[in-house]
């Protein structure tokens, strides 16, 4: 009864009054409430994005939502508190199992918590390894009525396979009996376990929700051999996610896995690495053991990279990725009737209301909550945000007909931008001189981005060359010229593929000798090399990938020792460059360019303290480059040879004459010396 008269003078006391003046708030978004009295809603990843970002420490969320008010019909404000589920100490009972009458299918156990408890996890011990078994679990409070807790459950122990899962997790409940049923159809019957224990909530503790599970996009981009490559992108950046759980259709399963993102490390972006695992999984019998959920610092962007080490396996069968969202708080408030409630948020300096609410904290588990439920979400203005304010998006002149090459950036969406740097602008920049220029010549502010995967291109298809001559030795060599897209491509691999399936080959890339008088012989040099082997008839070969040097772009051959086989089918080629993007602010509307191709200029200077911070961990758009086609000038400081020696040559000419001059004149007339 005290409480009670407490809780109702909290909420008269509470600061429903209207306020003078509401914030810009920019989203609003319905709360459905069904019956009166004290509510609890859960966080979804609608709110998330669009609230102030969380804080996770060990993986719980504090200190987020700062922005969030509540409204009612009324246009009156509504108390609310933002509880975090406490758990307490990890306690649990033990349990003594009893069998449970067996059929030609199934068989298992029961366990009497002695009285009804809140519980939410059982655990099986000392069953013997290795098994793999699917399970039900149901509980009840009078063993006569049986409520359905985990349906379709799998536990195992496989030493070999490092795979272990012995606990069941279920929504909280008060129960005093729980029954678990093993499926003994396609396998042996289960011993008793030795001891079962059941992980209970007390009654002084919030009871906490299921995790939140938010479903990611992901695409697969190009890749190096041995690597299968995605990009995830989250619903917003900076959210509480702390793993990333995979569904995949390989039955078996044994890789390691990394997460990246983009961090800022001085003036440039670098992949972080934000988490990783070994993935497992296996198949058996219709069970499926796996552990395929990856833990992951809190990302910063919305957008990830998932990185996998194939090996020599085909690439993994990816079919989904759920984003785990830490421990979250849930929304406590009070309704006087059902009906609509409003949520307005989006407002990033507003700071946490401070209600009289506050004094019920501490009784909220001890209260009987009404699930309340999200509605529409709708905007009120635009985010402050996404106009890019604050943000410096101009820079200095620069000459532009000074650059080689200049090339129309194609990008009409106003807001953060990234550019990819293609095969030209490697093979024509020493990434150093490389600018944006809006219209009348200012330079635009931008990120270097240095991108985890590499960027792929097809190349023509190999071009087998006529033998040299006749020798038994050359007879056995197999000989294609490689056509590159252009010259000079630092840091590049060729990627062979093959259709056979059961060979072994030595395989080596020349190039021409250089031009040096001390060096023996004019013949070509060997610049890389490797055996080619495949002994699996039922898989297709791995690709064979050889880094190239700098070079012109049909100086490189292939050279494949066949010995006394058939030669060996190669297909189109592949090849590899490192991968390199700009991050910078387009306004939609001015037609930018991207300049490079001067060699006395080094890398820019722009004030990346006011810059950076504010383009990581944005969304951005994805802009274009226009064909670069022929150079439209020359570098300021690029002289051709022919003039540069003839201009020496004429400088070495003059000044020995003028030597000669002096040397004549400064003799002393004959008979005067001394």
């Amino acid at each position: 009864m005290k409480i009670g008269i407490g809780i109702v003078l909290v909420f008269v006391l509470g600061g429903t009054s209207a306020r003078a003046q509401q914030p810009a708030f920019t989203l609003q978004r319905d709360i459905l409430v069904d019956s009166a009295g004290y509510q609890r809603l859960d966080l979804d990843a609608t709110i998330l994005v669009g609230g102030v970002p969380f804080k996770v420490d060990a993986r719980t969320a504090t200190n987020g939502l700062s922005d969030l008010r509540l409204y009612g019909s009324d246009g009156k404000e509504v108390p609310y508190l933002l509880v975090l589920p406490r758990r307490g100490d990890d306690q649990r009972v033990s349990a003594r199992p009893l069998p449970i009458t067996p059929s030609k299918r199934t068989s298992g156990f029961e366990v009497d918590l002695g009285a009804a408890r809140t519980v939410d996890l059982l655990q099986v011990l000392g069953l013997p390894a290795p098994f793999l078994k699917r399970v039900r679990l149901d509980g009840s409070g009078d063993r006569v009525h049986w409520m359905l807790l985990v349906g379709e459950g799998t536990l195992f122990d496989l030493p070999r396979e490092q795979l272990k899962l012995l606990e069941l997790g279920f929504t909280a409940g008060d129960y005093r009996y729980l029954r678990l049923t093993w499926d003994d159809s396609t396998s042996g019957t289960m011993p008793l376990p030795s001891s079962v224990r059941v992980r209970y909530i007390p009654s002084t503790v919030v009871r906490p929700a299921e995790p939140l599970l938010v479903s990611l996009a992901f695409t697969r981009r190009p890749s190096e051999p041995g690597k299968s490559r995605y990009i995830v992108r989250l619903p917003g950046a900076r959210l509480p996610i702390v793993a990333l759980r995979l569904t995949v259709s390989d039955s078996n399963v044994m890789r390691m896995s990394r997460v990246t993102e983009a961090r800022l490390s001085g003036n440039d972006v670098t992949p972080f690495t934000i988490g990783g695992t070994f993935l497992r999984r296996t198949a058996r019998d219709g069970a499926v053991a796996s552990q395929l959920e990856i833990p992951i610092q809190p990302p910063v962007e919305s957008r990830l990279e998932l990185v996998v080490d194939d090996g020599d396996n085909p690439p993994l069968s990816l079919s989904a990725v759920t984003g785990v969202a830490a421990e979250l708080p849930f929304i406590f408030f009070q309704a006087a009737a059902a009906g609509t409630i409003s949520a307005r948020y989006g407002v990033p300096p507003l700071t946490a209301p401070r209600y009289d609410l506050e004094a019920l904290r501490d009784s909220v588990a001890a209260l009987d909550l009404v699930a309340a439920r999200w509605g529409d979400t709708a905007r009120l203005q635009p985010a402050a945000a996404s106009t890019g304010n604050g943000i410096p998006t101009g820079g200095a002149p620069i000459e532009v007909s000074s650059f080689r090459w200049t090339r129309g950036i194609l990008d009409s969406t106003p807001g953060l931008a990234v550019l990819h740097l293609d095969a030209a602008v490697l093979a024509h920049s020493r990434l150093t001189d490389i600018r944006i220029a809006d219209p009348v010549g200012k330079q635009v502010p931008y990120l270097f981005e240095h991108l985890d995967g590499p960027l792929t291109d097809s190349l023509p298809p190999l071009e087998p060359l006529p033998r040299a001559d006749t020798t038994a030795r050359e007879r056995a060599l197999s000989r294609y010229r490689v056509r590159l897209p252009f010259d000079s491509l630092g840091g590049a691999r060729l990627v062979l593929r093959t259709s056979s399936r059961v060979f072994r080959r030595r395989v080596r890339i020349e190039a021409p000798a250089p031009n040096d008088p001390r060096r023996a012989g004019n013949g070509p040099i060997t610049v890389s090399s490797a055996d080619w082997l495949h002994a699996d008839a039922d898989s297709p070969a791995p690709a064979l990938t050889l880094a190239i040097p700098p070079a012109t772009r049909d100086d490189l051959q292939v050279v494949v020792e066949e010995g006394d086989n058939e030669p060996l089918p190669l297909e189109r080629p592949v090849l590899l460059l490192p991968g390199y993007e700009l991050r910078f602010l387009s306004d939609g509307a001015s037609r930018m360019r991207l300049l490079y191709g001067r060699r006395d200029i080094g890398a820019p200077t722009y004030d990346i303290a006011l810059l950076g911070p504010r383009l990581v961990g944005v969304p951005a758009n994805e802009a274009g480059l226009e064909p670069e086609g022929a150079p439209v000038a020359r570098a300021t400081n690029a002289m051709p040879g022919r003039i540069f020696w003839g201009v020496l040559i004429t400088a070495v000419l003059v000044l020995l004459v003028i030597i000669a001059r002096l040397v004549t004149q400064g003799a002393p007339p004959e008979g005067k010396a001394g």
